[in-house]
């Protein structure tokens, strides 16, 4: 295991493949609305890793995404605090071409809050 979260938890698959492995009892309309919501992103945001589809494990369903190797920029950040500005000026530039974007995801963010506050 290489990181969890709230609802899953990652794995290495292979060299080039991660694995986001469910917790057990994830409805599957759940993964797969996920799924779709990766494609769709990915379509637009080349940089992003690509889902390379859902697999089952156990009793547990997963997505497959691309592995992307590297570290994230709030650890690079406190690394080289001297390049603070430059960062913070990409991360806003980053987030202005996500917002300029109209995308069509399969559920609403609030639909998702809705989600989580019942589980």
């Amino acid at each position: 295991m290489i990181g969890q979260g709230n609802t899953a938890e990652i794995y290495n698959y292979s060299e080039k493949v991660i694995l986001k492995l469910f917790r057990e009892g994830m409805p599957q309309d759940t993964v797969e609305r996920e799924a779709r919501c990766a494609e769709s992103i990915g379509g637009v945001f080349p940089d992003t890793p690509h889902s390379l589809g859902i697999v089952r494990y156990r009793n547990r369903l997963g997505i497959l995404y691309e592995k992307v190797s590297g570290t994230d920029m709030i650890r690079e950040m406190f690394r080289h605090p001297f390049r603070f500005g430059s960062y913070g000026k990409t991360l806003a530039q980053i987030h202005l071409k996500m917002h300029r974007i109209d995308i069509e995801l399969p559920y609403t963010l609030k639909e998702r809050i809705k989600y989580l506050e019942i589980n």
